[in-house]
């Protein structure tokens, strides 16, 4: 039950991010950035596809293993 709710989260906060594109007061990156986190608790499989991008390897790999 926990993993659908991140999932309705994660696609609602996308939607509602993507609409911050159109109306300038609206924030964006917010909405990405709890998508991204939702998402990836909800399922393993965005989790791995998230793990393998290069800009995920190339800033962020380093700094969550070592919990800097």
């Amino acid at each position: 039950m926990k993993k659908y709710m991140l999932f309705a989260l994660g696609i609602l906060s996308f939607i509602v991010g993507t609409v911050g594109l159109l109306i300038p007061i609206f924030p964006t990156v917010p909405f990405y950035l709890i998508t991204i986190y939702c998402l990836s608790k909800s399922s393993e499989r965005f989790k791995n596809w998230i793990e393998k991008q290069r800009f995920y390897k190339k800033y962020l790999e380093k700094f969550i293993k070592n919990k800097i």
